[in-house]
């Protein structure tokens, strides 16, 4: 997709207004003349994080600057971001006010981060709003073709014998950040993979000779997200995938 050259002057103000779910606040922008939301603004539920979330439920360590586009095309740029693995919300720092808020998810179509810390694209696709997901919201499109290779990234908590953290706190659960991997058709069809030459094959057996060939030819061990990515494209290329 290719990102607008239109320039957007962020003015970050507070936004209230009452809803059943809460206090909201968000940004304000100068917004397209085809846009149909109130004033242009990014909006939310205000989120109130603890030290243990800051450390264990997000996927990027600090706030990095990110581009935010609506469905409606409204596009937000430098604005403050991380993405919440823990809940599958997107959360946005308003730095006026020094407060953070989750991003109405139901008003974002796609978000991109910068100079992320954990080694994806930082591009986030939400396919909670063509409900073909199953609940779940934001996976960041690690490779865009014929078909596209996503991944989602969640947070597993596991229930261990209790402990005390480094603040002094007695827990007994830890927290685990997991990535799954899927295929996004031309039929929108999503489809969970895994890093084995046997699900590949596993979802297109009528070319079960052909990927093994590729994989031999290339030498292609699969391991990792770049691995699965260089298969993907090289099974696109050969007109495989669908």
């Amino acid at each position: 997709m290719m990102w607008k050259n239109t320039y957007l002057t962020v003015f970050l103000v507070m936004f209230f207004f009452v809803s059943g779910t809460g206090q909201n606040i968000g940004l304000e922008k100068s917004f397209n003349p085809n846009s149909n939301r109130l004033q242009g603004k990014l909006y939310g539920e205000v989120y109130y994080m603890s030290t243990l979330a800051n450390s264990k439920f997000f996927l990027q360590n600090d706030w990095v600057e990110g581009t935010v586009i609506l469905t409606d095309g409204d596009i937000f740029t430098g604005v403050r971001l991380r993405y919440l693995a823990k809940d599958d919300e997107l959360v946005a720092y308003n730095d006026n006010l020094r407060s953070l808020f989750i991003v109405d998810r139901n008003t974002v179509k796609e978000f991109k981060v910068e100079g992320n810390n954990f080694g994806g694209s930082g591009r986030f696709v939400n396919l909670g709003i063509i409900n073909i997901s199953e609940g779940k919201n934001y996976f960041e499109l690690l490779c865009e073709g014929t078909a596209s290779l996503l991944a989602y990234h969640w947070v597993e908590e596991i229930k261990v014998s209790p402990f005390t953290d480094s603040q002094g706190m007695l827990r007994d659960s830890e927290y685990r950040l997991n990535e799954s991997q899927y295929l996004l058709t031309k039929e929108k069809d999503l489809i969970k993979i895994q890093r084995k030459k046997s699900a590949l094959i596993k979802i297109y057996p009528e070319h079960r000779k052909e990927i093994k060939k590729i994989l031999r030819r290339n030498k292609i061990i699969l391991f990792d997200d770049t691995s699965l990515i260089q298969v993907i494209k090289l099974l696109d290329e050969a007109g495989i995938l669908k």
